[in-house]
């Protein structure tokens, strides 16, 4: 799969010609071994996420104490930039 969702790309990483890859990507897209593939993948890559009280207390606590390791107050913590953005 792509992260982009360009089959054109990803048919190319898998070796097909870049002359020939847009048809090769829209021709495994009108395979349904190949759709359920992809449903598949993006169910198990789309599933909620399930956090407990006790995960994010051992995030903080994990963050908390590579600060104090690496001689950095808990200030610096709060000014890193948060995944995604």
């Amino acid at each position: 799969m792509d992260p982009e969702r360009d089959g054109e790309q990803a048919a190319i990483r898998a070796g097909a010609s870049p002359d020939r890859a847009k048809r090769t990507a829209e021709e495994l897209l009108q395979k349904p071994e190949i759709q359920a593939a992809i449903e598949g993948t993006l169910r198990d890559i789309l599933k909620p996420i399930e956090l407990s009280s006790g995960s994010v207390l051992d995030g903080l606590f994990f963050n908390i104490k590579a600060c104090r390791a690496n001689g950095n107050d808990l200030d610096s913590l709060a000014e890193q930039p948060r995944p995604g953005n």
